[in-house]
């Protein structure tokens, strides 16, 4: 899941941090990597293991592997991109290998 960017996100600018949660709720060993794509380009991995209680919290999730440290991070320059709209992908690979992916659309504006 995205927390950051998402539907109600505003135009970024310079640098940003995007985030949310990952876990793995079907084979109970927990994720490995969050890959992060921009564009469908892989821009590196997310720091993964932030505390969400929130998440957690929740009874589906209660008993996922890792919790409550499911959260993810990244930092993104978006002085790299060029102005307008692009997509955030978030690729979580759980330790099994099973993967899933969720995006969202995210507009960059930086001045000339």
């Amino acid at each position: 899941e995205m927390d950051r960017p998402n539907a109600q996100s505003g135009t970024f600018s310079g640098s940003v941090t995007f985030g949310g949660w990952a876990l793995d709720s079907t084979s109970g060993i927990g994720i490995a990597t969050v890959q992060i794509l921009v564009d469908g380009v892989f821009v590196g991995n997310a720091t993964y293991g932030g505390n969400r209680q929130d998440v957690c919290a929740v009874p589906a999730f209660a008993n996922a592997a890792g919790c409550p440290n499911v959260g993810w991070n990244v930092s993104l320059d978006t002085t790299l991109l060029v102005n307008g709209s692009h997509v955030l992908e978030v690729r979580p690979i759980s330790s099994s290998g099973q993967e899933a992916t969720a995006s969202s659309a995210f507009t960059v504006f930086n001045e000339p």
